[in-house]
């Protein structure tokens, strides 16, 4: 269960709970979330 009081946002992503191991996959999706929130455009 989720902490009601955690800043932050649930991301419902493919893959199992290792996220099949792709993980530069991973952290490209969660760099560009972060980048679209802060109003800069993909490098």
């Amino acid at each position: 269960e989720t902490d009601t009081t955690a800043v932050g946002e649930a991301v419902q992503l493919p893959g199992g709970h290792h996220f099949d191991e792709d993980y530069p996959a991973l952290a490209k999706r969660l760099i560009d979330a972060i980048n679209k929130r802060q109003g800069k455009t993909a490098a």
